[in-house]
């Protein structure tokens, strides 16, 4: 059946401008109508237009995902952005803060020392011990800065 862009639009309800834009490719008759049996394809093909069973199939695998990302969350696989940021920003101040007493606390031991050597082995182990506060996860419980959050 040969049809016009406005009995196409009458037909499918669609705008005369999206049939339009559609079909332009298609050859047309002496009047400037179109075959139906090439324009409707066009018009209810896949260009913008949803096909359910690709959509459900698209909703099946985001839900298959946020399932496994939800299962290794709870097995202790998986920890929140949030909960690392604490934690690591937790250990950072702790070495902040141990590196902030060295000088009161070993003032009067390096004043006293005359050995350049032992003044610096003491400085060395001063500030190792401030880095292994870093370095020392198992001091940090990922699962209660997750739970404090809640």
């Amino acid at each position: 059946m040969q049809c016009s862009i406005n009995q196409l639009s009458e037909l499918t309800g669609r705008d005369r401008r999206t049939i339009k834009r559609r079909i332009e490719a298609l050859p047309t008759d002496d009047q400037g109508r179109y075959d139906s049996t090439q324009a409707l394809p066009l018009l209810y093909g896949s260009k913008g237009e949803l096909d359910p069973s690709q959509e459900r199939a698209k909703l099946d695998q985001a839900r298959r995902e946020l399932a496994e990302l939800e299962f290794s969350k709870r097995r202790g696989a998986l920890i929140e952005e949030g909960t690392v940021f604490r934690v690591v920003e937790s250990a950072a101040t702790a070495c902040r803060e141990h590196l902030l007493t060295i000088p009161g606390r070993m003032a009067d031991f390096l004043a006293a020392e005359a050995n350049a050597r032992s003044i610096e082995a003491t400085l060395n182990q001063e500030i190792r011990s401030a880095l292994e506060r870093i370095t020392d996860v198992s001091r940090y419980d990922f699962g209660k800065q997750a739970e404090q959050k809640a």
